[in-house]
Parts: C-alpha cells; structure tokens; sequence
C-alpha cells in the first residue's frame, strides 16, 4: 500500500531550523518518516518565525503519531533538564 501525503498530520511545530532538524533525525532513527515544512520565506530572515510564532512543522503518518508525539516529548524533556 502506498501511503499518501493526506495520510500525514502536524505532529510538532518546532521554533527553529536546528529543532526540527534535530528532531527529524530522532524520528528517522526510529524508523519513523518524517516530512517537515518550512513556513519561512526566504530572503525575509526569519519574519515568519515571528509572525507565526515557530519556524515551521513537522508531519508523520497518522500511524506514526502516537509514537512519535512520545518521542518529541521525551527529547524536549531531556532538553529542558540539562
């Protein structure tokens, strides 16, 4: 079966570049897809950031969320205790 891009829910929006890069490889390294989309505009340095309060976000398959939102949680959990 091949899966389709309506199959993929906002699991996180990360507030920077380097999070949701970060936590795309934490994913991936589980075996997880992940699709993250950027709502910057480019040469705008960051206003979106701004504007919408996070850089942007990042999609797993609905299969995938439950495991994945537990990642996330426990990746920023760590974060903020160090």
């Amino acid at each position: 079966m091949i899966e389709r891009e309506k199959d993929l829910i906002c699991t996180y929006k990360p507030e920077n570049e380097f999070l949701a890069l970060s936590l795309k490889a934490l994913l991936e390294k589980e075996n997880i897809f992940v699709l993250l989309r950027s709502e910057q505009i480019p040469w705008y340095d960051g206003i979106m950031t701004t504007a919408k309060g996070y850089w942007g976000k990042i999609f797993v398959y609905e299969k995938d969320a439950s495991k994945a939102g537990e990642l996330i949680k426990g990746f920023l959990t760590d974060k903020d205790n160090k």
